[in-house]
């Protein structure tokens, strides 16, 4: 039978270890990512936005319009 004892020492142990700030590196590395991350977000919502436009004003540009009735 384990003893209840260790198994509450460890459980107060990996909460210990978790509760723990990580390292600067780790947390420059996490920046540097959401950074990287959040660049990479906004190019593609600005390209997007620019792709989804582009049909309008072709079609505006162009000076067609759809046939009627005649």
């Amino acid at each position: 039978m384990p003893d209840p004892e260790r198994g509450l020492r460890q459980l107060v142990d990996e909460g210990t270890r978790s509760a723990r700030r990580p390292p600067l590196a780790d947390l420059r590395r996490r920046a540097r990512r959401r950074r990287t991350f959040r660049e990479v977000a906004t190019v593609t919502a600005v390209a997007a936005a620019v792709l989804a436009a582009f049909p309008l004003v072709a079609w505006k540009r162009s000076g067609t319009t759809a046939p009627g009735p005649r």
